[in-house]
């Protein structure tokens, strides 16, 4: 039988990863097709994510990007969206981000090095790591809007809903 494997694969497919590593994936690899196509992961965040956590996301992903185009060793090989395995860079990355989230950061650093000079180990690293977290709250409820009904029982039961206080 011949090896239909291109040269730079993996042997795992995206189908294998978390559904965090899955859209971790796919968002580099919308990331670098570009604008229009990156402003699909852009919508997916602000839909599913609350504010905050979707501006971290898009800027952790924005921060890989940025740490391999000023600090890499090599340029990064991404698949095209439509390629269901990984290429053996997004393997790697991979292999950083679980380690990363495992806290396992000195096997983390050692495997970066291999795609980012010792100056952008550690930005890649906290960019995989907000990535992780931000992710996360995917399941938590998102409020859009001001809860007025929750204002008017604290007004009603005399709570202040103050966001500072100044102390003398």
């Amino acid at each position: 039988m011949l090896n239909t494997q291109l040269p730079g694969q993996s042997h795992v497919k995206i189908c294998d990863l978390s559904f965090i590593e899955q859209v971790f994936i796919w968002s580099l690899r919308m990331k670098i097709r570009g604008d229009k196509y990156f402003a699909k992961v852009i919508a997916h965040c602000e839909n599913n994510l609350s504010p905050a956590a979707a501006c971290i996301a898009l800027n952790s992903i924005d921060m890989i990007v940025k740490s391999v185009k000023h600090h890499g060793v090599k340029s990064l090989n991404l698949n095209c969206t439509c390629m269901t395995k990984l290429s053996s860079d997004e393997w790697l990355l991979i292999t950083v981000f679980r380690e990363a989230n495992a806290e396992q950061i000195q096997t983390a650093h050692a495997c970066a090095v291999s795609m980012v000079e010792e100056e952008g180990v550690n930005l890649m690293v906290h960019a995989l790591l907000s990535f992780q977290m931000a992710m996360e709250t995917i399941d938590r409820p998102v409020v859009k809007k001001t809860d007025h009904t929750l204002m008017a029982e604290q007004r009603a039961q005399g709570i202040a809903s103050q966001t500072s206080k100044m102390i003398h």
